[in-house]
């Protein structure tokens, strides 16, 4: 990974790590009770914020904090985004608010993008029209976050509905839905088409195999997303990192 990218993600975790006392070296911040780095996972595309707590003057074991999707196609701009969502969980970590709260007046809801290729903005404005409900809860998000964290936004949302659908044996609407999200994923982004494979239909199934041949058998008209599906699917049963993206 580009060491600019690397240090976009830094840039938004260094302020709050060095007003707490942390010391960096090596690309690791070390504090009185907890040791914070930053990896990235090549094969996955993931950047990972790890931690690990310090006895006697000695780091333990690092663990996965919090995750965020992140290929090659994206820019500097992304990466502070991932240092930003980051940054969110060093401040938990640390028992300090970093957030600026703005008005839920004041939040416009996502548009679609203003060129032939689909973006996240995009995406979310499509779900949001699947599922209208969540309107406010992504104008509160917003508000509170500050920016949209997308990868929790889907899963707490689009991919919990088709869950339930699929559960319900709702083939009409899962059609419906997957029709939309097959032409995102064909003429959208390569980060609109992570999203829509590992996080809406990959978190609304999360490896299990009665789920998975349920949306496998609906996505029969939809080659491109059928064959990725199965993939993240198998991928899910030994993927460590995906399984604690979908909390299992």
């Amino acid at each position: 990974m580009d060491q600019k990218i690397i240090n976009a993600v830094l840039d938004e975790i260094r302020p709050t790590l060095t007003d707490k006392g942390f010391e960096e070296k090596d690309g690791v911040f070390t504090g009185e009770k907890l040791a914070i780095k930053i990896e990235y996972d090549e094969a996955r595309q993931i950047f990972k914020l790890m931690s690990a707590e310090i006895v006697a003057g000695e780091s333990q074991s690092f663990s996965v904090a919090s995750s965020y999707l992140f290929d090659s196609t994206q820019t500097v701009n992304d990466a502070a985004a991932v240092g930003i969502d980051f940054n969110d969980t060093v401040a938990t970590l640390l028992g300090v608010n970093t957030r600026k709260v703005r008005r839920i007046g004041d939040i416009a809801l996502p548009t679609k993008s203003d060129s032939d290729t689909a973006d996240i903005g995009e995406l979310c404005n499509r779900v949001l029209a699947i599922f209208p409900a969540y309107k406010d809860l992504y104008k509160e998000r917003m508000a509170t976050e500050g920016e949209f964290l997308y990868v929790n936004f889907f899963l707490d949302t689009a991919a919990k509905e088709i869950t339930a659908l699929l559960e319900a044996d709702n083939k009409k609407k899962l059609k419906k839905i997957y029709d939309t999200l097959n032409d995102l994923y064909i003429r959208g982004e390569r980060a609109v088409g992570n999203t829509i494979i590992v996080v809406i239909l990959g978190g609304a199934i999360k490896g299990d195999p009665a789920l998975t041949e349920k949306m496998l058998e609906g996505l029969t008209d939809f080659p491109y997303l059928k064959k990725a599906v199965r993939q993240i699917s198998l991928r899910t049963k030994k993927d460590r990192v995906l399984r604690e993206i979908y909390g299992i």
